[in-house]
């Protein structure tokens, strides 16, 4: 799964049917592959959808463009790719997770 994935130039993500945004998200993140996925403000507690991401409007009226700039080797996919990478380390690693829990923990 893991080679899979990370030889993806993209990975098309949504939301799940509870409007969760699933590990995938930030798997795909962590190597390097761009996440393609539906514009939607749910998404903005956990990433930047201009900075992180590629969207496409929810109709997919503009979602072969979306897909064709995704695959693209432009700078920008790059930097998206680099800052998805970069946040995600940052913010949304299993340490991370844990060290949040243990603070909310002690401040209780």
């Amino acid at each position: 799964y893991i080679q899979k994935l990370q030889s993806s130039r993209v990975s098309i993500s949504t939301l799940s049917p509870s409007d969760i945004i699933g590990p995938r998200f930030f798997e795909s993140m962590m190597l390097g592959t761009v996440i393609l996925c539906e514009n939607d403000s749910k998404y903005d507690e956990v990433f930047d959808r201009k900075k992180h991401v590629v969207t496409f409007d929810k109709n997919l009226e503009n979602f072969h463009e979306k897909l064709n700039f995704s695959i693209s080797d432009s700078k920008e996919v790059e930097k998206i790719k680099l800052n998805a990478y970069n946040h995600t380390l940052k913010n949304h690693t299993y340490q991370k997770r844990i060290e949040d829990l243990l603070s909310w923990i002690n401040i209780i």
